[in-house]
């Protein structure tokens, strides 16, 4: 029997490290603020696109609607919560 070969012939091949662009890109999390793209060029000189930040969201009611709702930070004044 063949050392590093098949019961076939056929050779077994060695673990190998990923190549660079096989890695994932940088996880980027999502603030709000408005609105805030940027443009990346990746792997064969085509554009990728990035969201940063963004004022609003996908909200979904209890009866499984969705709508684009925009997001407002509660501000704090003298112990009582006003929203913006």
């Amino acid at each position: 029997m063949n050392k590093g070969r098949k019961i076939t012939g056929g050779r077994y091949h060695a673990n190998r490290k990923s190549k660079k662009y096989e890695l994932p890109g940088i996880p980027r999390i999502v603030k709000l603020r408005e609105k805030k793209v940027k443009v990346l060029r990746v792997r064969g000189g085509n554009l990728k696109s990035v969201l940063l930040s963004i004022e609003v969201a996908n909200i979904m009611d209890k009866k499984g609607k969705s709508k684009v709702a925009k997001i407002t930070k509660p501000k704090l004044k003298m112990g009582i919560v006003i929203f913006l």
